[in-house]
């Protein structure tokens, strides 16, 4: 298990592993006995102020993948660093042939910036070049490309 940093996308906790995370990140069979499922940051280090959940079996298979691309101004998070992290994630998702929804959070403190940053990500000559259907609801206008 690897949380990261959401300013740096460098590892807050755990073990040092060689695979990259995008690769990581977008595995299908996921394996890990006795291990608790973390939904956000905050329960690390405080695990028992928060609901527990165990991996059933210590084993899942993953249908699908949410990309969700926070779109709000960080002080100090380099949008060239967010980009390019989301990128690598994006290429190995649509690789894995599962189904990848995108979508925007923090949209009520986006800046400009951020939905031209997803906009660029999701127009992507890498991306463009993956077979990744895109059908985009952006402020209220859906098109499908």
């Amino acid at each position: 298990t690897v949380f990261l940093d959401d300013v740096e996308f460098e590892p807050l906790a755990g073990p040092s592993i060689s695979e990259a995370y995008p690769r990581r990140a977008t595995a299908t069979k996921l394996e890990s006995r006795d291990k608790l499922m973390y939904i956000q940051k905050e329960q690390l280090g405080q695990e028992a102020e928060f609901p527990q959940r165990v991996l059933p079996d210590g084993k899942t298979v993953v249908d699908a993948f949410l990309y969700v691309f926070d779109v709000s101004r960080v002080n100090g998070r380099d949008w060239h660093k967010h980009l390019a992290q989301a990128q690598q994630i994006l290429v190995q998702a649509v690789k894995t042939k599962k189904p990848v929804i995108v979508t925007a959070s923090k949209s009520d403190a986006s800046s400009e910036d951020g939905k031209t940053a997803l906009l660029s990500t999701l127009q992507s000559t890498t991306l463009r070049s993956l077979p990744f259907p895109i059908d985009r609801n952006l402020g209220g206008e859906a098109r499908q490309r």
